[in-house]
């Protein structure tokens, strides 16, 4: 994707999963801002609060289950510090295409706003953690063992990427976890498949998320 052809001011909205971080860098950015924040309200912008618990993952759900029917053509998903993994975060939001790099696809629709793209087998992720295979294997009925993703979970996403699959399957998510364990760590390597809009990993009956 090269982002000069992709970043239309109008078609896109930037969702902020803020905890402490300093948002000056959102100064300037023409771009339509929605901050979800966790921590202190010490914001000179307007916010929605919410409960410090799932790190990310909990902020994207949220977003995704309220806005399911009034979702922007393209959500940009980011941290309260989203140069820790990419770079040129800035330099993208401004759309300065000569700075950037092209960002990573993972499918049609969904793109990557990361530095480095990881690959983890089963095997590497620590027992401590939920794993990941288990979360894929609960949500989807083909299995997957290994995950390429984003560190971070920063994406440019379509919303048909994102009504690819029903809000009562995002609820289900959203309720399956207490989200004070690694449960946002092990959501963080299957959003490239909740973001396929091909849906060829296909998420199980939908009854199961009634």
């Amino acid at each position: 994707m090269q982002v000069n052809r992709v970043l239309k001011f109008n078609m896109y909205e930037i969702v902020v999963a803020r905890f402490e971080e300093d948002l000056s860098w959102l100064n300037g950015i023409k771009h339509k801002i929605k901050i979800y924040n966790k921590g202190q309200n010490n914001i000179n912008r307007d916010f929605i609060p919410l409960a410090n618990i799932g790190r990310e993952a909990t902020t994207i759900l949220y977003h995704i289950i309220t806005q399911y029917d009034n979702l922007s053509e393209y959500t940009i998903f980011l941290q309260g510090n989203p140069f820790q993994h990419y770079t040129k975060t800035k330099e993208l939001l401004h759309g300065i295409p000569e700075s950037i790099e092209p960002l990573y696809k993972f499918s049609d629709g969904c793109w990557a706003i990361a530095d480095k793209i990881l690959n983890e087998t089963q095997e590497k992720i620590s027992p401590m953690r939920v794993y990941p295979a288990d979360f894929h294997d609960t949500f989807f009925r083909v299995p997957k063992k290994n995950f390429l993703y984003a560190s971070g979970a920063q994406y440019i996403v379509h919303k048909n990427n994102i009504r690819n699959k029903p809000i009562t399957f995002y609820k289900k998510i959203m309720s399956s976890f207490s989200w004070k364990g690694h449960e946002p760590w092990s959501i963080e390597r299957v959003w490239p498949s909740i973001f396929d809009k091909e849906n060829k990993y296909k998420i199980r009956t939908k009854d199961m998320f009634l």
